[in-house]
Order: C-alpha cells, then sequence, then structure tokens
C-alpha cells in the first residue's frame, strides 16, 4: 500500500510539473492537435458524418491558434538557449546545436507574426509567413537529426569497442569483431534518449516537407507523425533521463 501510495504520489508529482511549464502544456496541446488531424482524416476515410468532421477540423484549428499565443515570445527563449550551446565542448556539436536552436527562434518569430495576422493585429500576407515559418522548423530538424547522425556514429565505435573488449575477455581464443547487429541492439538498449531524439527529429520532419510541398502526405499519417513527436517529448518531459543532452 505504502509503495502504491508513493507511485500514486510520484505520478501526480510529473503531472503537474509537466501541465505548470509552458513546454509542458505546448506539448499536450500539440497532441491533441495532431491527434485530431489524424481522428479527422480516419473519419473522412470512414465516410462518417460530415458535421462531425468539421467539429474535429474546427478543434484542431482552435488548438494551433491557442499554441501559436502560448508560445509568444518562445522566440527569445531559444536565442538563449543558442547562446549556452556555444558553451559545448564539443566542435561539431557547438555548430550544429546553436543553428538548430537559431532555426528554432525564426520559426517561433514567424509563428509570432502568423498569429497576429490571424487576429488582424497586423496586416501582412499570412501564407508567406507560414511558408518561411516551415522553412525555418525543416532547417531546424535538419541541424537536429545532422547531431543525432554525428551522436550515432560516436555511439556506435563506442559500443562495438566495448563489445569486443567483452567478447575479448570472455573468450580470450576469440578476438572476432562484434557484429552489426549486436552493435545496434546494443545502443538501443544503452542509449534510450538519442533514439528517442531520433525517432522524435525524424518524425517531426515530415511535417514542414509535406507543408512546403517537398513530398505528398495523407493529412492522417502527418497527423500520425505529430501525435507520435509529441508523445515521445511528452515521454522526456516526465522521464528526464529520456531527454537528450543539449537537444
Amino acid at each position: 500500500t505504502a509503495n502504491m501510495a508513493g507511485g500514486s504520489g510520484d505520478f501526480l508529482q510529473n503531472v503537474f510539473r509537466i501541465a505548470s511549464k509552458s513546454t509542458g502544456r505546448d506539448r499536450l496541446c500539440r497532441t491533441v492537435q495532431y491527434a485530431s488531424k489524424m481522428v479527422s482524416w480516419a473519419a473522412d476515410q470512414k465516410g462518417l458524418s460530415t458535421e462531425f468532421i468539421e467539429k474535429i477540423i474546427q478543434l484542431e484549428r482552435h488548438i494551433s491558434t491557442a499554441r501559436k499565443l502560448f508560445r509568444m515570445g518562445k522566440s527569445l527563449e531559444m536565442i538563449q538557449a543558442a547562446k549556452r550551446a556555444l558553451r559545448i565542448p564539443d566542435g561539431f556539436l557547438k555548430i550544429v546545436v546553436p543553428l538548430a536552436k537559431i532555426g528554432s527562434s525564426l520559426y517561433l518569430f514567424c509563428d509570432h507574426l502568423i498569429w497576429l495576422a490571424k487576429m488582424r493585429l497586423w496586416a501582412r500576407d499570412e501564407q508567406y509567413w507560414s511558408r518561411q515559418a516551415f522553412r525555418f522548423w525543416l532547417f531546424s530538424l535538419i541541424m537536429a537529426l545532422m547531431r543525432d547522425a554525428y551522436d550515432l556514429v560516436l555511439v556506435y565505435r563506442v559500443e562495438s569497442q566495448r563489445l569486443k573488449t567483452n567478447s575479448k575477455t570472455l573468450a580470450s581464443s576469440s578476438s572476432s569483431a562484434p557484429t552489426v547487429p549486436s552493435t545496434l541492439s546494443s545502443i538501443l538498449y544503452n542509449h534510450k534518449a538519442l533514439i528517442l531524439d531520433v525517432t522524435k527529429n525524424s518524425a517531426d520532419i515530415f511535417i514542414p516537407l509535406d507543408r512546403l510541398g517537398l513530398v505528398s502526405l495523407p493529412s492522417g499519417v502527418v497527423g500520425l507523425m505529430g501525435t507520435m513527436s509529441s508523445l515521445i517529448g511528452l515521454y522526456t518531459d516526465w522521464n528526464e533521463q529520456a531527454k537528450l543532452k543539449y537537444s
């Protein structure tokens, strides 16, 4: 009973911690937004009532607009994060991580302008700034995936060497190199934060690619990708050990 009470307390503490942060609230809304896109597409495929589909679409649009308001000023936070990332000791990460943060900052700045245009507080071409926003988001994700690829190469070398050392210790007569599947399995087990970051960024990148017309995807697939990346983001907020350093 004591363990159950302790578990319940930890659960509620994590819920309050996530809900108290703007990032956590935004990710919760983002999950609902992209899940709504996925549901509206599935409902249309199943031939459900137009009224129901329109309600889901309106929910998605309202949440999208609300998120733009919630993120007001977030572009400045990203600039600060980029400045902090310049202190990263690794030379390659010192380039790509700040560039990813700058891309996110410019994406969010365009997002601020889009909200002002939606509220008719700023008379500008909303579609133009929307495309600019997606271009900056795509750039940010490319930088993030470059960082992920770099980290994967590093951990592959580390895990391969570790497995090779272990195999020599267990069987000194054999010095065969570890197989690729065994090394990849070791990475999956020992570097979950990196695997989650790769999955999240890989899912996210399809959204700006679709919106910019570089690929053509059903809205349901876009919704699935967005929901997946949002849930991973929530999980890394929930379990901070699952969050990749500098991400």
